[in-house]
């Protein structure tokens, strides 16, 4: 029996920008509803915690901004890598068929593409792993925002 395949459903563009005009409508009026949360606190007490959230904020928008920045240097190195690989697999394969008939006159040439082909296949492996660190960089962005928000509200009041 074969298994389902389910794929993941996205979300259109217009139900995106509907619920991140609700947040921002959200923020915008705790922004200007004034002191709703801990109206005990004192000026500098939320200073401070509004400077916090600020920096939780940029925290936040680095790590988020990691994936990316380099997510386009990620796939050029795959595509690069992929083409190496294709050429030097075809370069050595080709020149073992000659090898026959020259002996070893080309050793040199086939060890070079050896060592293109284990160096291509070292950075197409650097170049997979690295989207893992990107998700993990998002979900550790994705905790600051939310720090941050939570302190600048608290800020505000």
């Amino acid at each position: 029996m074969a298994k389902k395949i389910e794929y993941v459903e996205f979300p259109s563009k217009r139900k995106l920008t509907v619920m991140l005009g609700i947040i921002v409508a959200l923020y915008l009026f705790a922004l200007m509803s004034g002191r709703l949360i801990f109206p005990h606190l004192d000026d500098a007490t939320r200073l401070m915690l509004s400077r916090a959230g600020t920096f939780f904020l940029f925290l936040a928008g680095l790590l988020a901004s990691v994936g990316f920045y380099w997510n386009s240097k990620v796939q050029y190195n795959i595509a690069l890598a992929t083409a190496v690989i294709v050429e030097a697999e075809g370069s050595i394969h080709s020149l073992n068929r000659v090898k026959v008939d020259l002996g070893d006159k080309l050793s040199k040439q086939i060890q070079y593409n050896e060592q293109r082909l284990e160096i291509a296949r070292d950075r197409l492996f650097e170049a997979k792993q690295f989207p893992g660190w990107i998700d993990y960089a998002g979900r550790i962005s994705l905790g600051f925002l939310t720090v941050g928000t939570l302190l600048i509200l608290f800020g505000l009041g």
